[in-house]
């Protein structure tokens, strides 16, 4: 019995073996045949490889150009192709074309769209100069076509990138012109006010004979002690609103003497809109302040003048008084208030007031006539003065109008009457 099992059981075995090996009979040129095809798959995937880290290389170099990486680019294409010998490439851009020796444009096409920004801003295409075998997209794979749109996404960022390091680099050039050609002092700031670039104009105003000598050191520093607290204020006005315009501060020299000078100042962000550092422009106004104090003073001398003169004196303009002094007022009996509001003619006796009005016209017009003349006025009582008017034609506000001086020559008149009067009694 037991001889008979182990027959039995030997008889199994050898039947399990003999169906394994017609198993592998039969799986075996299906073996073989996916063996042959991983096999230049995985070429292919080492080619594809070899062109993206050749690009990656590329564009690692220092100080490579655009030009240079693109030029690059399109010769490593063809040994990433199925058919090297026979492929072609090339890259057009809006500012030129980069192509391989070989270039010719033919039937065998794959091309993908260089996009920055959702622009596009140029193409990559890839030729095949003989015709051969239907693959995944005409004569091309499928994992050619993934190769093809991953080159120009790669180039679509390295033009990017260098775009922008080209925009950076102008920048710099025309930051480094202002402050090299500017007249007025620049300085560059972080935000908590330590100096990180300056101009020689910015040297010059504080008496600094290096750059060195205020590299890092607080703006606050060149502000005179009575202006720093107003200048932290402005500073956080500046983050809030994003510039000053003309604020004045009594500034310090290297040798912590005054002077006063104009700052404006913008704050300068980041892509992402965040705040860097400021820029600040200021302007020596000490000649300006010397001007105004000078203007002031000259102002207060006219002043006095007119305000002590014996004469009134007044500036006629559309038919209404623009200024009177004093001595006016004190003539007509009227306010500042009332002669500035009322009518020229307001005060004028109205047997005296067509003349006056035609001299005025006429004065106005350019034409010449006497200066001096009398007419007579009705003060605010209601009584009448003669007034001997010198009258010239001036502009006022950039517009025509007249500067009179008026004497009160009332007395005057009064006794020419009285004696004009003993005369005709002598007479008689």
């Amino acid at each position: 019995m037991r001889d008979e099992d182990r027959r039995k059981g030997e008889e199994e075995r050898k039947n399990e073996l003999m169906s394994r090996s017609v198993t592998v009979e039969r799986r075996a040129p299906q073996l073989e045949a996916s063996q042959t095809k991983q096999a230049p798959d995985f070429g292919e995937r080492v080619k594809e490889l070899n062109c993206l880290y050749g690009i990656s290389k590329l564009v690692e170099k220092e100080d490579v150009s655009l030009e240079e990486i693109l030029e690059g680019t399109v010769n490593l294409i063809p040994p990433s192709w199925q058919y090297p010998e026979i492929t072609c490439a090339r890259i057009t851009l809006e500012n030129g074309q980069f192509r391989t020796d070989n270039f010719r444009e033919t039937p065998w096409k794959q091309s993908s769209d260089i996009v920055v920004y959702d622009k596009k801003t140029g193409i990559l295409e890839v030729f095949y100069l003989e015709k051969r075998p239907k693959s995944d997209e005409g004569p091309f794979l499928k994992e050619e076509r993934s190769l093809v749109d991953a080159v120009a996404e790669r180039l679509a960022g390295v033009i990017d990138q260098k775009q922008a390091q080209e925009a950076l680099r102008e920048s710099e050039e025309n930051l480094r012109n202002i402050l090299s050609s500017s007249p007025d002092a620049i300085t560059v700031t972080n935000l908590e006010g330590k100096i990180l670039e300056c101009n020689k104009a910015t040297l010059d105003l504080h008496g600094f004979s290096t750059k060195q000598e205020l590299m890092d050191r607080s703006a606050f520093d060149l502000i005179a002690p009575k202006d720093q607290k107003r200048a932290a204020k402005n500073m956080e006005k500046i983050l809030k609103d994003g510039f000053i315009r003309n604020v004045e501060y009594t500034f310090l020299t290297k040798d912590t003497n005054e002077f006063p000078a104009e700052l404006s100042a913008s704050v300068i962000r980041d892509s992402s809109g965040k705040p860097t550092c400021f820029v600040a422009i200021t302007k020596d106004i000490t000649e300006r302040k010397k001007a105004e104090e000078a203007l002031k003073e000259s102002e207060e001398k006219y002043r006095l003048v007119v305000e002590n003169t014996n004469e009134a004196i007044l500036v006629s303009q559309d038919g209404k008084h623009k200024f009177v002094n004093s001595k006016m007022v004190e003539m007509t009996g009227y306010s500042e208030e009332e002669l500035m509001s009322a009518p020229f003619l307001g005060f004028i006796h109205p047997d005296d007031r067509e003349m006056v009005v035609e001299r005025y016209q006429k004065r106005l017009a350019g034409e010449k006539l006497p200066h001096i003349y009398p007419f007579r006025i009705v003060d605010k009582s209601g009584s009448t003065r003669w007034v001997e008017i010198n009258a010239a034609r001036f502009n006022w506000g950039g517009r025509p109008a007249t500067l009179s001086f008026l004497t009160d020559i009332t007395e005057r008149k009064n006794a020419k009457k009285k004696i004009q009067e003993q005369i005709e009694l002598l007479n008689v």
